[in-house]
């Protein structure tokens, strides 16, 4: 089960669990649905997970022959639904790329030019979005609730998957295949 909030950081990866409970009880102590269930099973158990989300942006994956790959060199917040493509494309780019030269630091170059766009957008979720998914106020939870009711009716999910879906066919992605020998 997963549960998650918007809020500013106080520490809480320093946290020990009882502490880390005890704070999810009082956090989510008004909502309903299945979370009473959800607490109890919480204060029972000792498989505790609680983590904080942050998103770093760094200037350079790569140092000489090192590299960052996937989350490590552009941790993509959860939140921008793009997380295994780039893990995917990015592979794709970085092997294709080693494969095709000698020269580590230019590869990598041309990795970092290839996957730079895609992994922008991938971070680019606005800022008032987590908000928006984890409001703060009772009021705030059930004007979500509505907002979900609603984004299930067939026309308004069409309506914005074409607004705002990433288009997966917009990613470009070299042809590292061997050109197919010639007859003599």
């Amino acid at each position: 089960m997963y549960m998650g909030m918007q809020k500013k950081p106080e520490g809480e990866q320093d946290w020990d669990n009882e502490r880390m409970k005890q704070f999810l009880r009082e956090w989510f102590a008004t909502d309903r649905w299945h979370f009473p269930r959800i607490l109890d099973g919480m204060l029972k158990t000792q498989n505790l997970y609680f983590d904080v989300l942050r998103q770093v942006r760094i200037a350079r994956w790569s140092i000489g022959r090192m590299v960052l790959a996937g989350d490590a060199a552009w941790c993509a917040t959860p939140l921008s639904g793009i997380g295994t493509q780039l893990a995917f494309v990015g592979g794709y780019v970085l092997a294709g790329k080693l494969a095709k030269t000698d020269d580590v630091p230019s590869a990598l170059a041309a990795y970092d030019r290839i996957m730079r766009p895609v992994v922008k957008e991938g971070q680019g979720v606005p800022k008032i979005v987590p908000r928006m998914l984890w409001p703060h106020s009772r009021l705030g939870r059930a004007a979500l609730r509505e907002v979900m009711r609603v984004a299930g009716w067939p026309f308004v999910r069409k309506t914005f998957a074409k607004l705002y879906l990433r288009d997966s066919k917009r990613v470009f992605l070299p042809n590292y295949r061997e050109p197919a020998p010639t007859k003599a």
